[in-house]
């Protein structure tokens, strides 16, 4: 090391001089060195008593005259007996204390404080014979050798090591405590880590790592993942749960300003945090018109230049970060099983928790446990729609914008109207929604597209594409009726977590794209989409309640071969005393006529 970089070490803290006090010979000597009092130590019993004897010391370092013996010591401490300043250092002084600390405690012009400092009650001590020792030694080893191992155990094969020994149980130590005081002192990082695991001891005696920090808007932005602690329901007048929702939030670091979100039946995936993203990089003009109530607006958005995701495997695509990278946004990951890194998503979930589905009919405040002790029954209480889930979350957000945020110590909103000087947005939103999706090849026709048991049409956009594909179509396929509706087979990406709309590939234009068709069914808007799969989850469900519904009322129960809702028809017979069972058809699907008839006749 040289001298600059010790000097620099030095003058940061890092390093510190170490006092080496020497005999009148030249050799080192040893010093009682147990470092500085600690706060609250200052005129405690033992702080008083060094101060008295580094006064009588330092006393006799400027005398220069008298002498070791004890008279003469016996008399140097006489003569300071109507000092003023002994009033505060009151500690007797003998003279057999005052030559062993001229002696021992440094040397003269360098006797600080701490080297006065008594050691008495501060060595460690061996009460027991040397078997003894050794076997408490291998307890406390064998205790944090495994996880299940508690002090009862170690206890236990601690006396087995005696018995094993010989030794008379008079001589064993008279209390366990004596054995769990040694486990309690050899605590550490590393005993931990043994015990448990290396992450647990990293969680619980490491140091928390600074937050993620961003100047300006749109820096940083993080995505994560939460189960929200709420049951939703379908629709508000049949209540149907759907189950608990994953919640996908993207939160800008340097204002805490929310960008978007996505409420989805589907687990964290690549499909969750690309639709998130492109609502991230819409604006939130359309609050004004599907959601009037709210005061307040939403200006948060634009294209981030760094998005934060999980790190799992599925967002590691190399063809994701080039697609991402083409758009303006790099994408990064978070250390493995450290959701500490991201805390600054973690704490805007505990606040949503907090303020709203933790309140919420349907909630879920506690564990399973405690829910069942005080009869909190979440499933059956829900009643929170999809849509007044989507409503409320909005409302919650406009208020976390407008609220002091102690993170940043100001208030979101008005530091993202001070420190946005531009923004920059995406060249075509819809390109984020080719990036994902699952092929399949389906028919095109003047109604549109018929899949998944729903329809996705949108009259301008069909005819566009009837007109542009149709040339290119196979004849045998056409009607032979010169007014048949056109038909083509094309190429469409489908999302399993939002069917608000399909993505169909128009290769009869140059250059070909894609073209979105929206799902006509108005259940399925664009904030609140259920997926494919989402629907297929609600008719198993709506499939094992008509049949628990007809076994309560006595009803036989007929089915047709396959799957409820659009996959096929359930039919619940009732017996009369005249005429035929009349069959019930309760759905096509939820939301159709026959399924409201079917829910007003109490047979749903």
């Amino acid at each position: 090391m040289s001298e600059t970089q010790l000097v620099d070490m030095l003058g940061a803290g890092e390093a510190k001089k170490i006092d080496i006090f020497k005999r009148s010979d030249g050799r080192p000597k040893s010093v009682n060195d147990l470092g500085e009092f600690a706060p609250g130590e200052e005129f405690s019993p033992e702080a008083i008593r060094a101060r008295t004897l580094q006064f009588f010391v330092r006393q006799w370092d400027d005398a220069k005259g008298p002498t070791l013996g004890r008279r003469g010591l016996r008399d140097f401490i006489g003569s300071f007996k109507h000092d003023e300043r002994l009033k505060l250092l009151n500690h007797p002084v003998n003279p057999t204390a005052l030559y062993n600390a001229i002696v021992n405690c440094g040397e003269p012009g360098n006797r600080p404080l701490r080297v006065f400092r008594t050691l008495r009650g501060k060595m460690g001590r061996k009460r027991f014979r040397k078997v003894l020792e050794e076997a408490l030694d291998q307890a406390v080893d064998f205790y944090w050798s495994l996880r299940p191992r508690t002090h009862t155990d170690a206890h236990a094969f601690f006396r087995d090591l005696m018995t094993n020994a010989g030794v008379p149980p008079e001589e064993f130590p008279r209390r366990m405590e004596t054995l769990r005081r040694r486990i309690n002192r050899t605590i550490n990082q590393n005993n931990w880590a043994r015990k448990y695991s290396p992450r647990e001891a990293t969680l619980k005696f490491e140091g928390v790592k600074d937050s993620l920090y961003a100047r300006e808007p749109l820096e940083l932005v993080i995505m994560d993942h939460t189960v929200i602690d709420t049951f939703v329901v379908f629709d508000n007048e049949f209540l149907l749960p759907l189950g608990r929702p994953t919640l996908t939030v993207a939160i800008d670091v340097a204002t805490r300003m929310i960008l978007g979100y996505l409420i989805s039946f589907e687990p964290a995936s690549l499909h969750s945090v690309l639709t998130t993203l492109k609502r991230v990089n819409r604006n939130k003009n359309y609050m004004s018109k599907l959601f009037p109530e709210i005061e307040g607006i939403w200006d948060a958005w634009g294209l981030p230049k760094t998005l934060l995701v999980d790190s799992a495997w599925e967002f590691k695509s190399p063809s994701l970060q080039d697609a991402l990278r083409d758009l303006g946004t790099e994408i990064i990951w978070s250390p493995v099983r450290t959701p500490q890194y991201k805390s600054v998503g973690e704490r805007f979930f505990k606040n949503l928790n907090d303020r709203l589905f933790h309140k919420m009919p349907g909630g879920v405040p506690a564990g399973p446990t405690e829910m069942r002790l005080i009869d909190v029954k979440p499933r059956e209480d829900a009643v929170i729609s999809l849509g007044s889930l989507d409503e409320i979350i909005h409302e919650a957000i406009v208020g976390y914008h407008d609220e002091f945020h102690t993170g940043i110590d100001d208030i979101p909103a008005e530091v993202w109207k001070r420190r946005l000087k531009s923004r920059d947005v995406i060249s075509d939103i819809n390109a984020l929604d080719h990036l994902l999706g699952r092929m399949a090849r389906v028919r095109l026709t003047r109604r549109g597209i018929r899949f998944k048991h729903m329809d996705f049409h949108d009259q301008q956009k069909t005819s566009k594409l009837l007109d542009d594909l149709s040339r290119n179509a196979k004849r045998r396929d056409q009607s032979s009726s010169p007014v048949g509706s056109a038909r083509c087979w094309v190429t469409i990406k489908w999302d399993p977590i939002d069917a608000s709309c399909i993505q169909v590939w128009n290769d009869g234009v140059k250059p070909p794209r894609f073209v979105t068709l929206p799902n006509r069914d108005r259940q399925f808007g664009a904030l609140h989409a259920l997926g494919p799969d989402d629907l297929k989850a609600l008719q198993d469900y709506l499939f094992r309640y008509c049949v628990g519904k007809a076994g309560e009322c006595g009803l036989p129960v007929k089915l047709h071969t396959g799957v409820l809702a659009g996959y096929g028809v359930m039919q619940l017979g009732r017996t009369r005393s005249e005429g035929r069972a009349p069959r019930y058809h309760p759905c096509r699907r939820p939301g159709s006529v026959q399924f409201r008839a079917a829910c007003k006749a109490n047979l749903v």
